[in-house]
């Protein structure tokens, strides 16, 4: 099922319904390496997946963070944030396998999304040396056109 993003006026109502985990891996950056920390080399990297579960009201944001540094990998999390949505096909239709979810609501559930995920992360990572590499603040924007981009070509 295709997703096709606009900007149109609609007046809904959502909650989160669930938030799992997908997938989590960790390791602890050496002690030397963080003393040292060029941040020029510390990546962030944030990716977002988004499903649609129409006949279930259901909009699912799966982001992808990982913290890298010098092409090492030191965090990779992927978790699915579900959002419960009034009279989805109602607002959104479902013609022939495409729903019409407004750019606008896209943007603010990877928004969500994504500071849900600085905490988890936060949580996660608290008892490691991690602990004080932080998720930025992102524009969902920039996201939701990553993502946009990433299904055009």
């Amino acid at each position: 099922m295709s997703t096709k993003q606009k900007n149109i006026p609609i007046d809904i109502s959502y909650q989160i319904r669930k938030i799992n985990d997908v997938s989590f891996s960790m390791k602890n950056m050496p002690l030397e390496i963080k003393k040292g920390l060029d941040k020029d080399f510390f990546n962030v990297f944030i990716q977002v997946g988004i499903k649609v579960a129409p006949k279930n009201d259901l909009i699912i944001i799966l982001p992808t963070i990982i913290y890298s540094y010098k092409d090492e990998e030191y965090l990779n999390y992927v978790y699915a944030l579900e959002y419960k949505v009034s009279d989805f096909i109602k607002n959104f239709g479902e013609d022939s396998g495409t729903v019409n979810i407004p750019n606008d609501l896209l943007k603010q559930l990877i928004g969500v999304a994504v500071s849900t995920g600085r905490g988890l992360i936060a949580e996660k990572t608290a008892s490691s040396n991690l602990r004080d590499f932080y998720l930025p603040v992102v524009d969902p924007n920039n996201l939701l056109k990553q993502k946009s981009e990433a299904k055009a070509k």
